[in-house]
This record gives C-alpha cells, structure tokens and sequence, in this order.
C-alpha cells in the first residue's frame, strides 16, 4: 500500500500528506496497485463545485452494507440501495440511467434510458 501525490518531484510523486491545492493521480509507470480508501468507518464523498456528486456509505461496517449514491447535491443523503441515483430541484426532475456503446451512440437520444421523468 502506498500514497502518492503529482506535485513532487521523482517519477511517481511523493509519499505523504495532500495539501488542499494537491491532487492525487498515480503514475502509469508504477508497478504499485492504485487503491483509494478509507480504513475508518466512515464514508467516502466525491465533490465538484461545492456540490457532492458521489458518495460511498460506509454501510455501518458490515461487509453486505455498503452503497452507492450518484446525484447533483447529496448532502445529508443517505442511499437506500446498492446503486440510488438522486437529483435533486424545485420543478423538472429527470433521473435516469443511460446505457450506451459504440454502435447506438452517446447522445441522450441513444441507446437505453430507465428512470423517471416528473414535471410540476
């Protein structure tokens, strides 16, 4: 196990603490695994824009416990299966999961959407 940083110097960074201005990647030369992960039980949160945009619950430490939340703001969100997609606003609610290859297309007209649609 190790931790790595790109603002050092060396080919792989350096090992230690991540400033705020940091980021974290790991070098493809490396012969080291990259694994991210928090030994506490806590869960993990994934922010862009001052906004969470994943998080991984920590399931109440049980192995069978862990879940997935992908969503515009999730703060104070608690997902309530495996995968819970949730988004969040005021008036046009559209949430869904789009699976698409090479051969449908990327669009949001391509390939296969599930989920929900409500308008006020």
């Amino acid at each position: 196990m190790s931790q790595s940083t790109s603002s050092g110097p060396g080919p792989f960074g350096h090992t230690g603490a991540v400033l705020a201005n940091d980021w974290c990647d790991w070098n493809a030369a490396s012969p080291i695994p990259f694994s991210l992960e928090h030994i506490g039980n806590q869960r993990m949160q994934f922010s862009t824009n001052g906004f969470m945009r994943m998080l991984l619950d920590n399931g109440n430490g049980a192995q069978a416990g862990g879940r997935v939340a992908l969503g515009n703001n999730l703060i104070r969100f608690v997902p309530q299966d495996r995968l819970h997609l949730h988004h969040v606003t005021l008036n046009n609610i559209n949430t869904y999961l789009r699976f698409t290859n090479s051969i449908t297309g990327p669009t949001n007209l391509d390939g296969f959407a599930i989920g929900n649609s409500i308008r006020f």
